[in-house]
């Protein structure tokens, strides 16, 4: 992304619109990108915080909180065991004149049909605005077209849900692949390990390795605008085990800088035998300090920004994805 933006030319991307989300902290290498958004001609933000990427938006469009709207799950049913149905009402009254995403995305959207299509999309624009669809329009629509004779309504008579009982596969469905059957180890999958295993060896015979961690009390970056939360003992430390922090004459409490090939950022050390010799963990989600006059809280927890150190250049060569974890880092006593 941070290329697209960044590279001179004729389809060098110039206007941006992003929804929630925190790239800027979240991606490898974010200060690259953090830069490139800078030089942007427009940036729209849907977002209900001031954050290290939004910061950068000429306009930002707030839209309601979760729990100021309905809500009926569907991702975790990707992961569900029993076919079940619940719609919640919202748990809070909307503020006067406050949006939903949805409202806010509609009017994105249809603004920018209008000024593609000129009058025809003003009238499709004015048509389906008046058709008052909603998502628990489209929701009921849905339900009732299922097979289990649903509706909105039966939901609403229902505030803890409906088991639909264990799920069950359908009849006619058939997995596609050339032999029918789920492929649990395909062959490209299969091929790489070798590669993977060497590369991991090299890693732990060379420099450390960093790998990340998650809190319970921190769903990514978040919570961490919330005090309750963010109290406590501190979550934003270096894991490193005994042997590796003996070696290089450093123990528990102290300041640490690590460095990688991309970056650098300093941290508390905690010593502990809970990472294997070799590895370190930093927590990701943290290093609110650029946006700490709008994430308060956040801003003041403080904690490094693990994705500081991780190279957006280096990529698993099979999905093209790029590698979070095992990153190679050196730890030193920071400076005082």
């Amino acid at each position: 992304m941070a290329e697209e933006l960044a590279t001179p030319g004729e389809h060098q991307i110039r206007a941006m619109v992003t929804m929630a989300g925190n790239p800027v902290l979240s991606v490898p290498n974010g200060e690259r990108l953090d830069r490139a958004l800078g030089g942007l001609e427009f940036m729209v933000s849907v977002d209900l915080y001031i954050n290290e990427t939004t910061r950068h938006a000429n306009l930002v469009l707030p839209p309601i909180s979760g729990l100021e709207r309905s809500h009926y799950d569907l991702v975790f049913h990707a992961i569900a065991v029993r076919n079940t149905a619940k719609w919640s009402a919202p748990a809070l009254p909307p503020p006067a004149g406050a949006f939903e995403d949805w409202d806010i995305l509609w009017g994105l959207g249809s603004r920018l049909l209008a000024h593609r299509s000129g009058l025809a999309g003003g009238l499709v624009r004015r048509a389906l605005r008046a058709a008052s669809i909603t998502p628990d329009r489209v929701l009921d629509l849905a339900l009732r077209a299922g097979p289990h004779r649903l509706s909105l309504a039966k939901l609403k008579r229902a505030p803890h849900g409906i088991d639909l009982g264990p799920l069950q596969p359908m009849r006619a469905t058939k997995v596609r692949t050339e032999s029918g059957r789920v492929a649990l180890a395909p062959p490209d999958l299969v091929a790489d390990v070798p590669r993977v295993l060497a590369w991991t060896k090299k890693a732990i015979n060379g420099d450390l390795m960093l790998i990340g961690r998650r809190h319970l009390r921190s769903n990514n970056s978040w919570m961490h605008n919330l005090p309750p939360l963010v109290s406590g003992s501190d979550r934003t430390s270096l894991l490193m085990h005994p042997e590796d922090a003996a070696a290089r004459g450093l123990a528990g409490g102290n300041q640490v800088r690590i460095q990688s090939k991309t970056g650098e950022v300093s941290a508390r050390l905690e010593v502990t035998s809970d990472v294997r010799r070799g590895v370190v963990s930093l927590p990701h989600g943290f290093g609110h300090a650029r946006a700490k006059d709008t994430l308060r809280v956040a801003g003041a927890l403080g904690g490094p920004n693990a994705n500081a150190l991780t190279d957006d250049g280096v990529v698993e060569p099979l999905t093209g994805t790029a590698v979070l974890s095992g990153v190679r880092v050196e730890v030193s006593a920071a400076a005082e």
